[in-house]
């Protein structure tokens, strides 16, 4: 059955799987320490900024150090070659 035809509620319907994901992720109207809370700071002038995640921040520490570690080793070799 082609996925514009899909019957309401199919597994395989595109629309159907976006409605249970858009219910799984509705924010409950009690919850005043929800993900905006946790995602962003507020600023000095009062607007709010979004902060970056834990894994990015660890993906940029791993970067920096490979990068340094890499120029240490491009430095070292051009040292003993030339």
């Amino acid at each position: 059955m082609p996925p514009d035809q899909a019957v309401d509620g199919d597994p395989t319907d595109r629309r159907s799987r976006r409605r249970r994901a858009a219910k799984r992720h509705e924010p409950d109207a009690t919850d005043t320490d929800g993900p905006d809370r946790e995602q962003t700071e507020e600023a000095e002038d009062g607007e709010r900024q979004a902060r970056a995640p834990w894994h990015f921040k660890v993906i940029l520490v791993g970067s920096v150090v490979y990068l340094g570690w890499r120029l240490y080793q491009g430095i070292s070799w051009l040292a003993h070659h030339l």
